[in-house]
């Protein structure tokens, strides 16, 4: 809806619980409020997916409230009653997906790619604002509330499994990993899009898991350093299995696109973001044509994620995989974590955290 076109409400702070009255331009409303709401200041604007995010977010405390945003002042605000709830991560500004849903939010940084995590910088803003979802900031919590939301969503859609975090995580029981495989197993209406850098966890658990064909598989990819994650992921019985290299740091020779449906490419946003080559890109791209694997071209990044544009060589690259009919599960594979007093040591090169 056009902002000027929205009821718009003056800023202020909730009590949780209290019957509340807001002047508008239209006149006092009274609602019931559950979380906080206010103004909060944005050193600069967040990716447009940790927006979306945090919209979703807001939405799952089933607050009648919904977030805009406020892209002159450069502010976050939650404001205008809805009046109904609405399920959680119900769309989503990510160009290869349509909705998110996020039932464990939270992750550490493993590798180069995670040096400037959008997901950290957004969730951070808000450590220790009473009632906020991330009152916690970026520390690993499981939302078991949040497990059954896609079975709510009747409509088909593309779902990013967990945009705020990873669910490989080694903090993350796992139990609480089957869950979240069994939900996307009742919702075949959906095509379930799940994201890890952490490969090994992945492949240790694989067997242990069910494969419906509405779960696609993929690891991200940011360097040639990290290609043995796509390794791990051919061993993973997965309908559709896919790489995205982004933010892309350097060149993949090392990648081989054997057993592989879909590759993301994507430049870094942010004012810290790091250069790109056009030519990484252009190799990745004619890389995917020559072995059948669709290819996305994201973003080329910039001080926003839309600032460069999505045209490589002055065309849009919009390709979407094609589940495969059969597949093979293979053998279960030895765990490769190391074991310590107190639990799975995490896969992380600490010399590698750029």
């Amino acid at each position: 809806m056009p902002r000027h076109q929205r009821t718009r409400f003056k800023s202020c702070t909730l009590v949780p619980g209290n019957r509340t009255r807001v002047d508008s331009p239209k006149g006092a409303v009274s609602i019931t409020t559950i979380t906080r709401v206010g103004w909060y200041p944005m050193r600069s604007s967040p990716d447009d997916h940790a927006v979306s995010d945090a919209r979703a977010a807001m939405r799952s405390t089933r607050a009648d409230l919904a977030v805009t945003r406020d892209t002159e002042a450069g502010l976050l605000r939650h404001d205008l009653p809805c009046g109904r709830e609405v399920a959680v991560s119900d769309r989503s500004a990510i160009e290869w997906t349509d909705a998110t849903w996020n039932p464990v939010t939270g992750c550490s940084k493993v590798s180069p790619g995670c040096a400037h995590c959008y997901a950290k910088a957004f969730a951070e803003r808000f450590r220790g604002v009473p009632g906020h979802p991330y009152e916690q900031g970026f520390d690993l919590r499981l939302w078991p509330e949040r497990l059954t939301a896609p079975l709510l969503w009747t409509k088909p859609r593309r779902v990013f499994v967990n945009s705020m975090s990873d669910l490989f995580h080694e903090g993350v029981p796992d139990d609480y990993v089957r869950q979240v495989f069994d939900v996307m197993a009742a919702a075949p209406q959906h095509q379930f899009q799940v994201l890890t850098k952490r490969h090994r966890r992945l492949e240790a658990l694989a067997a242990q898991l069910p494969w419906p064909d509405n779960v696609w598989m993929g690891v991200s990819i940011e360097n040639d350093r990290w290609v043995e994650r796509a390794d791990a992921l051919r061993r993973v019985p997965a309908a559709v299995r896919f790489v995205s290299a982004e933010p892309l740091l350097g060149p993949l020779p090392s990648l081989c696109l054997d057993g592989l449906d879909w590759l993301i490419a994507g430049g870094e946003s942010g004012h810290k973001r790091r250069p790109t080559s056009a030519d990484w890109f252009r190799d990745l791209r004619d890389r995917c044509s020559a072995a059948g694997v669709s290819f996305f071209f994201k973003q080329w990044g910039g001080r926003y994620p839309k600032a460069g544009g999505r045209e490589l060589d002055g065309e849009v690259w919009d390709e979407y995989p094609m589940p495969r009919a059969e597949l093979e599960v293979p053998e279960a594979s030895e765990p490769r974590f190391v074991r310590a007093v107190d639990g799975l040591l995490p896969e992380v090169d600490p010399s590698l955290v750029a």
